[in-house]
């Protein structure tokens, strides 16, 4: 039998273990080794885990997109405003809403999610109050604009994120489509060395001898 302990292994590495198994196996088993009811049923039951787990890698994927888009919006406009500072009229306004901007520090975008959404809901909150005139006199209100828009894009990918990220990764993968897949991978752990010994196929003991070398890497 291959011995491995996949109780003991977090989602995201019991994933990447079935997702090497189903390419090694896949890609060099034959109608004669024997073995296609029990690896199909691990098949059908990784091909479920990883449409599961899939959804979350990619929200996760949208949500770093969003917000590095967020970030070149919130430095875009920070860099208009501070071209105004040495115009001959509009200085001082220019000033008032860097000054604004700097409330908590020139760097917002290397903050957390959550603290640098927070700071952004602020001084847009703030700036649409105070500075709203301002703003289209110095013409930034174009690049307010896009914060605004790319600061709800985000958050609302961050909300899609955390929904997935329960429903799919803790729910299905974890509860319901995980301990399927953990039976289905134990019986063919323990099926193919028997096979092997049982048919002397040269395939499969090679087979065999590679998934061992796999699953000492866990």
């Amino acid at each position: 039998m291959i011995e491995i302990s996949l109780s003991k292994l977090k989602n995201n590495t019991l994933f990447t273990l079935c997702l090497r198994v189903h390419e090694l196996v896949l890609a060099q088993k034959t109608p004669e080794m024997g073995i296609d009811l029990f690896f199909n049923r691990f098949a059908e039951a990784y091909n479920l885990y990883k449409a599961a787990m899939e959804k979350v890698v990619l929200s996760a994927a949208d949500v770093a997109q969003k917000d590095s888009f967020r970030d070149t919006m919130w430095v875009a406009l920070r860099a208009h405003v501070k071209n105004y500072l040495r115009h001959p009229k509009l200085s001082a306004k220019a000033e008032a809403i860097l000054a604004e901007l700097d409330k908590y520090g020139s760097a917002v975008y290397s903050q957390s999610y959550e603290a640098e959404t927070a700071i952004i809901k602020s001084v847009c909150n703030t700036l649409d109050a105070t500075f709203s005139t301002d703003l289209n006199k110095i013409q930034a209100n174009v690049w307010f604009d896009l914060l605004k828009q790319a600061d709800a894009e985000f958050e609302a990918a961050q909300r899609s994120f955390n929904k997935q990220k329960t429903d799919a990764n803790e729910v299905d993968a974890a509860s319901t489509i995980r301990p399927e897949l953990e039976d289905a991978l134990r019986k063919l752990f323990a099926f193919l060395p028997m096979q092997a010994e049982v048919t002397s196929d040269e395939n499969l003991v090679k087979l065999v001898k590679q998934l061992e070398v796999e699953v000492s890497r866990f």
